[in-house]
């Protein structure tokens, strides 16, 4: 096995690296090295030149062209150019190069394109997993915070119906009452629990949360502590 061949299998000679053509961030390919990697004999600026306007890639789509004056050759000539190919448009100009070693480039191409697919894949079942289990945290959160509300609601109406309590009342009558009682406090409550945080539940705001319950009294126990 050549050294070129073992390289290219060992993903080392073309690296397929994350850049950005056009604005867009996505996996891109130097054009020079794979020039180098096929053995073209012609010239890469001349085989460049052919190649997109004979296939009709478009540059800051396909590829982008950096001029790079720092980086003049030996000779003293004109500037090396650099190009960065998309990943597809890298893919293409390997197919079309009619040699054996286009064909081996072709299908890393279509390797590392696989590869990036399936860690896409996975980086969506993952994310999805963590989303799954932010989403089941948030509503063990948000069950917990609902019971204690309505534990403290059910608190300051009991304090509240014991202070109105009159020997002698009729149980439906005072049960009635307690009722009625809870039903307002709980308005309140929510109405108060808004005003603190007008925004939808987030998990970082569950302690805030969970103490404002705790430690908020309605307006007719204003002056009194809670327990």
């Amino acid at each position: 096995m050549s050294k070129v061949v073992e390289t290219i299998e060992n993903h080392d000679l073309i690296p397929v690296v994350d850049g950005e053509i056009g604005g867009i961030k996505q996996p891109v390919v130097d054009g020079r090295t794979l020039h180098a990697a096929m053995g073209v004999k012609s010239a890469f600026s001349h085989w460049v030149t052919r190649r997109v306007n004979k296939y009709l890639f478009v540059e800051g789509l396909h590829y982008q062209e950096v001029s790079a004056n720092f980086d003049k050759n030996l000779q003293g000539g004109r500037p090396t150019n650099i190009y960065t190919f998309s990943l597809s448009m890298a893919k293409e100009l390997a197919m079309v190069e009619p040699s054996e070693m286009g064909r081996k480039v072709r299908r890393y191409f279509i390797q590392c394109e696989r590869g990036l697919l399936m860690n896409q894949c996975a980086n969506m079942q993952r994310n999805e997993k963590i989303a799954e289990r932010d989403r089941e945290k948030e509503d063990r959160e948000f069950c917990h915070l609902h019971e204690l509300t309505i534990s403290r609601v059910l608190y300051w109406a009991i304090k509240k119906r014991d202070h109105i309590y009159q020997p002698g009342m009729d149980h439906d009558l005072l049960f009635s009452i307690l009722e009625d009682i809870q039903a307002s406090i709980y308005k309140e409550h929510i109405r108060s629990f808004k005003r603190k945080f007008p925004f939808a539940y987030s998990s970082e705001y569950f302690l805030e949360m969970k103490s404002f319950i705790k430690n908020w009294t309605p307006v007719f126990f204003t002056n009194s502590s809670a327990p």
